[in-house]
């Protein structure tokens, strides 16, 4: 079994590839763009998805890459070290679109759908492409293979579990007896953008400079006590407006209490059990306020904050975990 391996993360708006050491649990190398799979195949122009002028397109740009994460780890040949690639990368607008695996599916990635692209003389890499996994309405890219990653991580013992992945579209990933049984996605971060830049509530809130600070933490919980007692969230929205026409709230306030209104909506819909364990995977601003959010809502008995260190290597460990899965089927 490989050493090294070339850990692809390619979503829709940004690229990295990292050199990941599984014998030292360790990145050996990075090199990260805002090259994502839109922009990528913006540029291609429509060349149809199962063209070779496509995967060839797409294998300039890993070129490129490699390329440029050679020279910034010192290792002068990447070559013969196998890609790894999860998120868009098997989208329709993708390398090559892969079908969805289905519920249930195993967190030790073997039933995940792949496709492996063999090496040649102009491209001296094996590339395998893992795919995403759907429900009856619902899907998602990439969440899955840091699922896999996070998973091989954790030592506590339950066997019922709730991941929750904070970001532009949240995941709740629901896990038992070592299956993923159910997932939701949930719009908070796109939606807290959206309103904060186009809606009629950008002109009540201004973004604070700095970290988030303790003297807006009661702003923060008072946005996801709004959503506990008005769970519509179409109307509670509407309360960051009157907070500033009132002068309940001043500007960076109303930041804060909006944020509050959306984490609490999302936190809200979580579907609790006695035994079960929620597991958050988010740093820094958003593990703060997740953490917040949590308490106020009774979560924080049952919950856990997994680390910066197992969050950022969880997509390497998940490739590497199903690349051996494969390969030992193979």
């Amino acid at each position: 079994m490989n050493k090294f391996i070339l850990s692809c993360d390619w979503g829709t708006s940004n690229f990295r590839l990292r050199l990941w050491n599984n014998k030292a649990n360790t990145v050996e190398g990075e090199f990260k763009s805002d090259y994502g799979i839109h922009r990528i195949s913006s540029d291609i122009n429509g060349e149809d998805k199962s063209s070779p002028k496509r995967e060839k397109y797409f294998k300039n740009y890993l070129k490129e890459a490699l390329a440029q994460l050679s020279e910034s780890s010192k290792i002068d040949l990447l070559d013969h070290i196998p890609i790894i690639a999860s998120g868009m990368i098997s989208s329709s607008i993708g390398m090559v679109e892969l079908p969805y695996a289905t519920l249930p599916f195993d967190i030790s990635g073997q039933s995940l759908e792949s496709h492996f692209l063999k090496k040649n003389e102009d491209f001296p890499h094996d590339i395998l492409i893992i795919s995403g996994v759907c429900n009856k309405n619902d899907v998602m890219r990439g969440e899955e293979t840091e699922l896999v990653g996070i998973a091989s991580s954790i030592t506590e013992e339950s066997d019922e579990f709730v991941f929750v992945m904070p970001g532009t579209h949240s995941k709740h990933i629901y896990v038992k007896d070592g299956r993923v049984i159910d997932f939701q996605t949930f719009m908070t971060g796109e939606t807290f953008a959206l309103l904060t830049e186009r809606s009629i509530l950008k002109n009540s809130i201004k973004s604070p400079d700095g970290l988030f600070a303790e003297k807006y933490v009661q702003h923060f919980i008072d946005g996801v006590s709004q959503s506990i007692e008005n769970p519509i969230l179409l109307q509670s929205l509407f309360s960051v407006r009157t907070n500033q026409l009132f002068k309940r709230k001043n500007l960076n306030e109303n930041y804060f209490y909006l944020s509050g209104i959306l984490i609490g909506s999302e936190l809200n819909a979580i579907k609790t059990t006695s035994s079960q364990k929620v597991i958050f995977c988010c740093n820094g601003k958003m593990k703060a306020l997740y953490k917040f959010g949590a308490e106020k809502l009774g979560l924080a008995n049952s919950s856990l904050f997994l680390s910066e260190q197992k969050i950022g290597l969880a997509a390497c460990r998940g490739q590497y975990t199903i690349y051996q899965k494969i390969i030992a089927k193979a």
